[in-house]
């Protein structure tokens, strides 16, 4: 996958379930609202991302991989997230299980002081 991120392309999907664009928020801001959503920083979205890619199929996307980060920190249907999302639930259930099978299969995870230590064998 040649899926090249960095965390601002994270942060920017905030305004997609916020509905607050980010150009009115402080970073600060927008990485806390980011966490409380997700569970993770945007910084670490992207070394997984990094990680995961030869896991994931070709068309797996950034909003797939905050969809089951989502999915694993906000404790909700599936039709309560689809409709934080926007997507079908079909569509956010199909992409979230890829996305939660695809974490599982690191072997180490732990982010301690913005440094995050992770492998896949």
């Amino acid at each position: 996958m040649a899926l090249i991120v960095d965390a601002d392309v994270f942060l920017s999907d905030i305004a997609l379930i916020t509905g607050k664009s980010i150009s009115t928020l402080s970073k600060s801001v927008s990485v806390r609202i980011f966490r409380s959503f997700f569970g993770i920083s945007p910084e670490t979205c992207v070394q997984v991302l990094y990680i995961i890619r030869n896991i994931v199929p070709c068309t797996f996307k950034t909003a797939h991989l905050l969809s089951g980060c989502m999915f694993l920190k906000v404790y909700s249907t599936e039709f309560v997230h689809s409709g934080l999302a926007k997507v079908d639930p079909k569509t956010f259930r199909q992409w979230a299980w890829i996305a939660i099978n695809a974490l599982s299969s690191l072997k180490l995870v732990c982010e301690r002081k913005h440094r995050l230590l992770m492998y896949t064998d």
